[in-house]
């Protein structure tokens, strides 16, 4: 309603410029009745030349040299807005050109606005003035988005040329974890619609997702085309320095991570993460550098969820954590619906940042995990610095990092950094 109110009064404020005038010159023409004793007397005068004309005293010319004289003595002594009302026979004409602007002010004043809302009918969006406000507002859910996914789906069924709509079904479709349909509608929309930088680089990493984290062939490929497309579209350059880092290019990956950091505002606080990224892949450089198909550190995503890694069952490193995960047998059928499995250590009491975080996409349990100071999410908070550590296993449909009601989970007891053949099985749910 407040919408619509807005809308009223803005289309009087501006049609009242134009309605006014027209009105307003009504009222001005209107006659007098409380004639000036002066303008009396030039009517009386008029009157009195037309009798003698027609009693024929008076001939044509002189008649006509009268009213003329009669007319130079009005415009002399009377006032301009006076002269109308010596004139009563030309007030018809003068009255229908008063009809007229009345006509015109009234087709003005209802037309106008019809044709405006037909337009907005045709081409705006006028179910959002009366949607829901609640429903607007929050954050999206896993059921809004599969109402969009439904919704975009009839969309581009009915016209399957609308690209920007299958640009939208594949974000939505990612955004849920289906990065194998997401990559349909993505090329769905490459197909229809201009490449775009943000629409390559999301192409690319969902690619790299079902690759298990590798950036190798056609991620690649697609964040080069996007990068040579916008040079400074974040996601761009966040997923080419993970793909760099990954090929073991580290002067490569630290310029675009480096490149990103200088462009994020002081206060988000990826800043620090991925200062501590740079800083180990300029320890890494000053040792030589690893070797290709080594471990890669955490880079964060543009989208801020982290992003996906590909880890090596036998690292090394000290304080590394490993084991195996398992689900118990009432939560098989459900764990087979997640599309995402999160491995995190943190500590057994206090803050639930984690040390160090695994995130595997379309897991096969039971599976080998591996935990290690290269997946922290702190450089400050290595996993080798804890005294003790939690390992939690959790089967997310959503994709969320965050705990969601429905999630499937377990818990190990508390164990040191470095323990080995940790048993892990999830047996628990998340409740809302």
């Amino acid at each position: 309603m407040l919408f619509w109110v807005l809308v009223g009064s803005l289309t009087i404020a501006a049609l009242l410029p134009i309605v006014w005038p027209l009105l307003r010159a009504r009222s001005q023409a209107a006659p007098d009745e409380s004639l000036s004793p002066l303008v009396a007397v030039f009517r009386d005068r008029r009157r009195e030349i037309n009798t003698e004309r027609e009693a024929g005293r008076l001939t044509a010319l002189e008649a006509e040299a009268a009213q003329a004289e009669l007319l130079d003595q009005m415009a002399t002594e009377l006032p301009p807005e006076s002269l109308g009302q010596v004139e009563p026979d030309d007030q018809r004409p003068m009255a229908g050109a008063q009809t007229a602007m009345r006509i015109a002010a009234l087709a003005i004043a209802l037309l106008l606005p019809a044709s405006a809302v037909l337009v907005y009918q045709s081409l705006g969006a006028p179910e959002l003035a009366s949607a829901d406000p609640a429903e607007m507002s929050g954050t999206l859910d896993e059921a809004r988005i599969k109402a969009m996914i439904e919704d975009l789906e009839k969309r581009v069924t009915t016209n399957p040329d609308d690209g920007e709509a299958w640009m939208m079904l594949g974000g939505a479709r990612k955004f849920l974890g289906d990065h194998a349909s997401a990559i349909q509608a993505f090329d769905r929309a490459l197909q229809r619609v201009p490449p775009g930088a943000r629409l390559l680089a999301e192409l690319a990493e969902s690619i790299a997702i079902t690759q298990q984290g590798r950036f190798s062939g056609r991620p690649l490929a697609l964040l080069e085309q996007a990068l040579a497309l916008d040079a400074e579209d974040p996601k761009g350059i966040a997923l080419m320095g993970a793909a760099q880092f990954q090929a073991g290019n580290l002067a490569a990956a630290r310029v675009h991570l480096k490149k990103l950091l200088d462009s994020m505002p002081q206060d988000r606080p990826e800043r620090e993460e991925l200062t501590g990224v740079l800083a180990r892949i300029d320890a890494q450089i000053g040792q030589a550098g690893p070797q290709p198909g080594a471990a890669q550190p955490p880079v964060p995503a543009a989208s801020g969820q982290p992003a996906p890694q590909a880890h090596a069952a036998d690292v090394s490193q000290a304080g590394a954590i490993s084991g195996r995960i398992s689900v118990a047998p009432e939560f098989m059928a459900r764990a087979g619906e997640a599309r995402t499995l999160f491995v995190f250590a943190r500590a057994p009491a206090g803050p639930r940042v984690p040390y160090a975080v695994l995130r595997i996409d379309n897991p096969t349990l039971p599976l080998d995990f591996t935990l290690d100071d290269a997946l922290a999410m702190d450089s400050a908070r290595r996993l080798s610095s804890a005294e003790t550590v939690v390992i939690e296993a959790r089967l997310s449909r959503s994709g969320n990092a965050l705990r969601q009601p429905g999630d499937l989970f377990g818990e190990s007891p508390s164990v040191k950094p470095g323990a080995k053949g940790l048993a892990l099985r999830i047996d628990q749910e998340v409740h809302p």
